[in-house]
């Protein structure tokens, strides 16, 4: 640990427990035109590459044909291609790329990491007894917590709380440790969890379950002592983030274990079975963390500390979380492998 008079510095060494993925904001990739796919490995073409098979004169006088069926043979796929990936099965009609850096190579932003942490610090401050008032709740389903989240972290972002806690981008990965995953949502139909077919099934560029990434996490000193900011109060959260972390994977991994039982998933079972485990082995300076995208609503808001509230059923009413008393949240986005729903996205053990 390296000590600065502005700000403490500790390496976070990150190991996917099951498939992560992080968006690049960009469009879909399209199939026949971004990527294709040849012996379950799917092709991501560079698109200037394949510009250079076309003269000048070409260019000039119409359009060639922008098929990839139709512009190159599978022999021809490696000298064409950005990057491969192997494919758990036949991809759709789209893939969502994910987050890369300028040189094409994946990695995970800071971001993306502390959303989850302050995921972590509102549920503690949520069961410590500052769960949010259901009446002062802001009338738009996109900025609900809104008021509740200006009384725990700071009515303002100079006076938030999470300012104090720095987290850099991680290094970039090779990409070999992406693969092609295919995500397919889930729903209750009375006691079981049925896919809820094709129309609601994804490709997606993962990163993969053993991939292990680093990077520098921060404390702010300065920020945190300087006395017009009044952030000392709350500097309990960010020092106990890592027992915080386990609690709070403590209460989704028991209700998911729960969850799978009833349903009858002995996969799912299992996979969070074996998440308690780890869960059972963790050190005081290492958490889990479930983040980014298929987490679904469990993981990223308060969770029990909101559904557990006397309030909910108008919580749900106002904002039409499902049916009122019906199973709520009634869905999952499930990686499947072979075409089995085998593991969740996105957990993550974080070790200080």
């Amino acid at each position: 640990m390296v000590e600065s008079p502005l700000r403490t510095n500790r390496r976070a060494s990150l190991e996917l427990l099951s498939p992560l993925h992080v968006g690049s904001g960009a469009a879909p990739l399209l199939s026949d035109y971004d990527f294709t796919a040849h012996r379950g490995e799917v092709w991501v073409m560079d698109q200037a590459r394949l510009q250079d098979r076309f003269s000048d004169e070409e260019l000039r006088h119409g359009i060639p044909e922008i098929r990839l069926s139709m512009r190159l043979k599978p022999e021809e796929y490696p000298e064409y291609a950005a990057y491969s990936l192997p494919a758990m099965g036949a991809p759709g009609n789209e893939i969502l790329p994910c987050i890369k850096q300028v040189d094409g190579r994946p990695y995970l932003p800071g971001s993306s990491l502390k959303g989850a942490l302050r995921t972590v610090i509102g549920w503690a401050a949520a069961r410590d007894g500052r769960a949010p008032a259901v009446d002062r709740m802001n009338s738009s389903a996109k900025y609900a917590a809104g008021p509740w989240e200006r009384g725990v972290f700071g009515p303002s972002p100079n006076l938030d709380i999470m300012r104090a806690l720095l987290v850099d981008d991680t290094g970039a990965m090779p990409l070999d440790t992406l693969e092609l995953a295919t995500v397919s949502i889930y729903s209750l139909r009375g006691p079981e969890l049925q896919s809820k077919g094709p129309g609601y099934r994804f490709s997606i560029e993962a990163l993969k379950p053993g991939s292990i990434l680093s990077c520098r996490i921060g404390v702010a000193e300065g920020t945190l002592s300087h006395p017009a900011l009044r952030m000392a109060e709350k500097r309990h959260w960010i020092d106990g983030i890592c027992g915080l972390g386990r609690e709070r994977a403590a209460e989704l991994i028991g209700a998911e274990i729960k969850f799978y039982a009833d349903c009858r998933m002995q996969q799912l079972s299992q996979f969070y079975q074996r998440l308690l485990q780890v869960l059972e082995t963790l050190e005081e300076n290492q958490l889990l963390v479930q983040m980014s995208w298929g987490t679904g609503w469990n993981a990223k808001t308060l969770g029990s500390a909101l559904s557990g509230n006397q309030g909910f059923p108008d919580v749900r009413d106002r904002y039409r979380l499902g049916r009122p008393g019906a199973p709520f949240p009634k869905s999952r986005r499930l990686v499947e492998r072979g075409g089995i729903p085998t593991e969740p996205m996105g957990w993550v053990k974080v070790t200080l």
